[in-house]
């Protein structure tokens, strides 16, 4: 799924709720979104156990979405040091 995320120009909606992803699951997406997604509006990953660091991943990848609307993570463990 790395290499097409990482060419995807056109993807606006990503789905990926549920997969028991885990904190390296979450990174590999994170760094493929952040080359290859530059219209994504919505983004899920809700239940994937993700945790603190996942969500660091993540904050890093959306920082530089400019078409970003939504962003779905509930239930991934995520405590205080991963909302900040």
């Amino acid at each position: 799924m790395k290499p097409y995320l990482s060419e995807a120009k056109s993807l606006q909606i990503f789905f990926i709720n549920n997969c028991g992803l885990g904190i390296t699951g979450a990174t590999h997406i994170s760094e493929a979104l952040k080359i290859g997604t530059p219209n994504l509006q919505v983004w899920a990953m809700s239940r994937n156990r993700i945790e603190d660091e996942g969500a660091l991943r993540v904050s890093e990848a959306i920082s530089n979405m400019q078409s970003l609307k939504e962003l779905y993570i509930y239930q991934n463990f995520i405590r205080n040091q991963g909302m900040l």
